[in-house]
């Protein structure tokens, strides 16, 4: 088997900025496995001579787009005609960036690479900032290809996402009902929606507890950031915002939108009737090994909560009683007041007189202290104070209280 080489290696620019190639050779007195196997496969090294042992010597700075095998006339002569092209060292912008809009107004740039095998993973992923558009434009879409030789054709679409843009804002109240003293209580709410680019999606979070005066109202903050994804170069996200002053306050909106708009001269009562049980042993009785309710010996009605000058009979059964807890404010946190906590201990744990707008004898039964903060974000001091009412026609044994501590 002999080969000539017909066509010297040609080189041209395809108009896009890639060299391309091509050349033929001629093989004698071969049959078509033999030319076969000479010729090879697209993406092998493009051939450019023929060495002196018949093979042909290859270039691998560029890679065989296409080949084409055919018989000659005269018998065992075929004629291999290849095309190529030159290999990208780096990657390398083919053709220009050309500037085209979206159907909803945006400014996209689209441009196409050439990335060499070895540079695979600089490829961009959508999202990816695109230095090769301008500032502010990120990669909206992406497709990639293998070329022959390992090169990948890449073909990219960037939108402009500057800084992010306001596309709407409102504002919207909701009535909650009124006051002890009659004023309305309101909830105003102010959101707005903005087109959010990716790469800048990670400044919106630390909003939160931001002023939000410059698109919502004077003394407004930031309660709430939403982000949608609607592709993976673009976000929409949404802020709320209230009012620092607003009723209900900031603190307290996921929860019963309280009011604390003056905790200073606010009283709040809540009433509720739990069970209250004087033990088999207060009342005087005890379980025997027959399960027999017996008489205690040497008991004493001190012994019992409730007054009783003989043995409980209702011992160890539910009695309904009202509970009250009383709730009142005073400015500075809890480790102020604890002085106050303990003279409300000491004052002793029965009094007759008024919780609310009932009388009665109650009994001191729990008081408890905890932080929080008004409508200005000042700590105030929640005290609850807890009585509870006798069941019905009996009456508290102030020995018994008082003996328990």
């Amino acid at each position: 088997m002999k080969t000539v080489q017909t066509q010297a290696v040609k080189r041209s620019c395809d108009g896009s900025g890639i060299v391309v190639c091509t050349t033929a050779f001629k093989v004698l007195s071969a049959a078509s496995g033999e030319v076969s196997a000479l010729a090879g496969v697209i993406g092998n090294p493009f051939p450019v001579a023929v060495g002196n042992d018949g093979a042909l010597v290859r270039d691998r700075g560029m890679a065989v787009t296409a080949l084409a095998m055919t018989p000659q006339a005269e018998c065992g002569v075929w004629l291999l005609e290849f095309s190529g092209r030159e290999l990208a060292a780096a990657v390398t912008l083919r053709g220009a960036v050309a500037l085209s809009g979206g159907g909803d107004g945006s400014t996209l740039k689209k441009a196409e690479f050439i990335y060499p095998a070895a540079s695979e993973s600089e490829i961009p992923e959508i999202g990816a900032a695109a230095a090769w558009a301008g500032a502010d434009f990120f990669v909206t879409e992406r497709r990639a290809a293998r070329l022959p030789g390992g090169d990948f054709l890449v073909a990219l679409t960037a939108g402009l996402f500057g800084a992010p843009v306001c596309l709407t804002s409102e504002m919207r109240e909701r009535h909650l009902g009124f006051t002890a003293a009659g004023t309305a209580r309101t909830d105003r709410i102010w959101s707005s929606r903005w087109s959010v680019s990716a790469a800048r999606l990670a400044e919106f979070p630390y909003q939160v507890g931001t002023a939000a005066d410059a698109w919502a109202a004077a003394d407004t903050v930031v309660t709430a950031v939403t982000s949608r994804k609607l592709s993976a170069a673009e976000y929409e996200v949404v802020l709320e915002a209230r009012g620092i002053h607003s009723t209900p306050p900031l603190s307290a909106l996921a929860a019963n939108l309280d009011d604390r708009g003056d905790l200073a001269g606010r009283v709040d009562y809540e009433v509720s009737f739990p069970d209250f049980r004087v033990s088999l042993a207060e009342g005087g009785y005890y379980i025997n090994s027959l399960g027999q309710r017996l008489p205690t010996a040497n008991w004493c009605g001190n012994d019992c909560p409730l007054v009783a000058s003989e043995r409980f009979l209702r011992a160890g059964q539910p009695l309904k009683t009202m509970m009250v807890r009383e709730s009142r404010y005073l400015p500075g946190g809890t480790g102020t007041h604890i002085s106050d906590l303990n003279d409300w201990y000491a004052a002793g744990p029965i009094f007759s007189g008024e919780v609310g707008d009932y009388t009665g004898s109650w009994l001191r039964s729990d008081i408890r202290a905890s932080d929080l903060a008004d409508n200005r974000g000042r700590v105030w001091t929640r005290i609850d104070r807890f009585y509870r009412l006798p069941p019905a026609g009996e009456q508290w044994n102030s020995y018994y209280w008082t003996k328990r501590g």
